[in-house]
């Protein structure tokens, strides 16, 4: 009896701790043709970007599709603990480590060295609905096994109630008068995620 007893408190914290847990990787609310992936910080393949918290990511529909309008377009969020505001320096190191990172992880052909990653940021016009935008050029090692430059938005937000900032980022090839863009609308930041 007193075997059970133990194991259900166990079993509850852990139901505790999970449902904390998820509520950080579900940062993001799409539809269902937007698939879902969920990291937690420190990133396997990525492990020097230091923050702590969850990134949450949305590849659109058709985003792995050479032929698609999503091809390589999708959005991710970093919900991490602390105050994190971005700079543009800091964007630039973090996306060259994570993308250098990820594509040296997925890259099969051994023999190649994985070109290195460049990223350039520039604060966003006042008024829009970004912080930066910016050009990632990354070797796309999961389709094209080539070159490819994305596009990047970021989003800094500040939940201060909690002391965790969310960094929104989009990235997509297409430039950023397509309206390929707008789509990212239908992508939102779960309401009451800073209460």
């Amino acid at each position: 009896m007193k075997y059970l007893f133990s194991s259900i408190v166990f079993l509850m914290l852990s139901l505790c701790t999970w449902g904390q847990e998820s509520e950080h990787l579900n940062v993001l609310e799409a539809d269902s043709t937007w698939k879902k992936e969920s990291f937690k910080f420190p990133i396997g393949f990525a492990p020097s970007i230091d923050y702590e918290g969850y990134e949450d990511v949305r590849f659109s529909p058709g985003w792995s599709d050479v032929n698609s309008q999503g091809f390589w377009s999708y959005m991710f969020a970093w919900h991490i603990k602390g105050n994190q505001a971005q700079t543009i320096s800091s964007l630039q190191a973090h996306l060259k480590v994570y993308f250098d990172g990820l594509m040296n992880a997925v890259n099969k052909d051994k023999s190649l060295e994985v070109p290195k990653t460049t990223a350039v940021f520039t604060k966003a016009k006042t008024g829009s609905n970004a912080d930066f935008n910016g050009k990632v050029t990354v070797y796309d090692a999961f389709h094209t096994k080539a070159l490819l430059t994305l596009n990047v938005s970021v989003k800094n937000n500040y939940c201060k109630e909690k002391d965790e900032s969310i960094i929104l980022f989009k990235l997509s090839p297409k430039p950023f008068d397509d309206a390929l863009w707008k789509t990212f609308d239908s992508i939102k930041v779960r309401q009451g995620i800073c209460k």
